[in-house]
């Protein structure tokens, strides 16, 4: 309790010196950013690969005959069917759930057509998840670049409150100083604490999802172009 009643005073002595609009706006940009990462975390554990995740895959199928014959023969368009069949490559319903899908779509169409299937080759589905991943990663981003405006503007509006609220008059020097110096403080920490969760923010988008979408990226595209190749040997084999 008394943890909450400290955060309270402290966040009451900062909306006092820098004003409620600039404390609320800063709070609020917080929380969206949190929401955000929140939310692209959650879509990254459910799309999500490692690197090497495609050729895994592209081995695992090799070894089955059984595989590469449904993947050859295609048009399983029973969802029970498909999902029995892709069972084993991924155990888990709520993980690589991208590939899942896409594995799922190409099994499901005629392998004969496949080139006059455009969604199925430009991944157009997968692209699309992908392209909502990166939009969280730039509303991170475009949030937190907004951080060191907000606290730019209230170092200034704290130190302008400082200078007008303070009582130059009164005769005691060190009450007065000690006054000024601590809405300084405040105000300085404001820009201090925006700078440092922009400088977070711009190395975790960067080493974080944005690392992981373009290895989900490269990962997509070589599965097909292997599920392709594969298709492509046994008809050679089979000529």
């Amino acid at each position: 309790m008394e943890y909450f009643q400290h955060i309270f005073v402290s966040y009451s002595g900062a909306a006092n010196a820098l004003g409620w609009v600039l404390v609320i706006s800063f709070t609020a940009c917080l929380v969206t950013i949190l929401i955000l990462i929140g939310s692209a975390m959650q879509r990254l554990r459910h799309f999500g690969c490692e690197h090497g995740f495609a050729r895994k895959i592209k081995e695992y199928i090799e070894s089955s005959s059984e595989l590469i014959r449904m993947f050859i023969k295609g048009n399983i368009s029973n969802p029970h069917d498909r999902e029995k069949l892709l069972g084993g490559i991924f155990p888990s319903p709520y993980k690589q759930r991208l590939f899942y899908d896409f594995l799922s779509r190409f099994i499901s169409r005629r392998v004969q057509k496949l080139d006059l299937q455009p969604t199925l080759q430009s991944l157009t589905d997968e692209f699309a998840a992908i392209s909502r991943i990166q939009r969280l990663i730039t509303a991170i981003r475009c949030v937190s670049t907004v951080l060191p405006a907000l606290g730019l503007l209230g170092t200034l509006t704290g130190m302008f409150a400082a200078f007008t609220e303070t009582d130059f008059g009164n005769p005691n020097v060190r009450e007065v100083m000690t006054h000024l110096m601590k809405n300084f403080g405040t105000s300085l920490w404001a820009t201090m604490l925006a700078v440092i969760i922009k400088i977070w923010a711009d190395l975790w988008c960067h080493f974080g999802p944005q690392r992981k979408v373009a290895i989900m990226t490269n990962e997509i595209v070589q599965l097909k172009y292997y599920i392709l190749d594969m298709i492509e040997n046994q008809r050679e084999q089979g000529e």
